[in-house]
């Protein structure tokens, strides 16, 4: 069972796979947390609507602790003025070794959620969100669905 939400935001990492930018991964942690998944806590984040919907600061700093550790890399993105993530070949097997106490579905759930955010553009992301939840539109500086 994944007992911190920084284990959250390891494996959510690991199943993109990839470099996620500050967006996905504040919205991909976001849509897990509304989840019922077997084997995961209710994440502690208390998820407001800011900017660009939903918003909990201290995922960044799960994220920096996870950096701090060595599990993920965090450096400025060439894309634009925020702090990319990756996985590192350390924080791969912890993902690992913490997959290996969630049933299957939840993974199957993990990896989809990770899958959807990663295949959408910054809108389609946004409009997503505010269509599912829509009450983390209301602070939203970007168009929001009529």
């Amino acid at each position: 069972m994944i007992e911190h939400d920084r284990d959250l935001v390891l494996v959510i990492a690991q199943e993109i796979g990839e470099v996620i930018t500050p967006i996905q991964l504040q919205k991909a942690v976001f849509l897990v947390s509304k989840q019922e998944l077997e084997g995961l806590h209710k994440p502690r984040y208390g998820f407001r609507p800011y900017h660009y919907g939903p918003f909990a600061k201290e995922i960044y700093i799960d994220a920096e602790e996870l950096h701090e550790q060595g599990l993920v890399f965090r450096a400025p993105s060439r894309n634009g003025p925020w702090v990319d993530t990756v996985v590192t070949p350390k924080g791969s097997q912890k993902a690992g070794e913490l997959r290996e106490s969630l049933p299957p579905s939840t993974i199957d759930a993990i990896r989809e959620i990770a899958q959807t955010v990663m295949s959408m553009s910054f809108q389609e992301l946004a409009q997503h969100i505010y269509a599912n939840y829509p009450e983390f539109a209301k602070n939203s500086t970007i168009h929001r669905p009529t």
